[in-house]
């Protein structure tokens, strides 16, 4: 009874692994869509204050994908 728990908890985890890696790869290309639109949005409308939200919004998202695409290659390694 005690090796049928374990296999399926075994199981459980490893199915979560990749809903959480193909989660974590449509995130990144949402943030990715995400910095594209910002960017195009201040070619249209080109006042200072708006190139200086939007450098800080890239670095924030930018920062964002870079730590959680490193989270997601060590969760592909490990399984």
């Amino acid at each position: 009874m005690l090796e049928m728990r374990q296999g399926a908890t075994i199981s459980f985890f490893q199915g979560t692994s990749q809903i959480r890696c193909r989660l974590g790869t449509y995130l990144l290309m949402g943030l990715e869509f995400m910095i594209a639109s910002d960017i195009i949005h201040s070619f249209i409308s080109r006042s200072p204050d708006d190139l200086i939200f939007l450098g800080l919004i890239v670095l924030i998202r930018t920062a964002i994908g870079y730590f959680l695409g490193k989270e997601i290659e060590q969760f592909q390694e490990a399984h």
